[in-house]
């Protein structure tokens, strides 16, 4: 296993009413949801499967946060721009996927095939 995390960042905040928000607005507008993350690996049903089975198949820790709940566990990366997804390597944090190249992604599979690319080279 690698001592290395990913952390997933979500455009969203941890609160009930962002998140029922978020659910209506995926449900009858999901072309405009500011998330691409959030689009790309979960329904409105939660995590896509596909997903899933790709996260359990990379040998990685993985973290899932909300942008308020990075900006406050990471005060020092407060001017990132989510959604991202990150490495922490022991007190290291590095982003490895900007929110410009997570919107470039329109299908789960690029999203996966990026992430091992850029994984394989870790």
């Amino acid at each position: 296993m690698n001592n290395k995390k990913i952390i997933f960042v979500y455009n969203a905040k941890n609160d009930v009413f962002n998140m029922l928000s978020d659910y209506v607005h995926k449900a009858f507008e999901p072309s405009t949801y500011s998330c691409n993350l959030c689009t790309l690996t979960h329904s409105n049903f939660g995590m896509k499967k596909e997903w899933k089975e790709f996260l359990q198949s990379i040998g990685f820790e993985k973290s899932f946060l909300y942008k308020d709940d990075f900006s406050r566990k990471y005060r020092e990366y407060s001017g990132f721009i989510p959604p991202s997804v990150f490495i922490e390597d022991g007190k290291i944090l590095y982003e490895l996927i900007s929110a410009t190249e997570l919107s470039s992604y329109h299908s789960l599979p690029e999203l996966r095939q990026a992430l091992n690319d850029k994984l394989s080279k870790l």
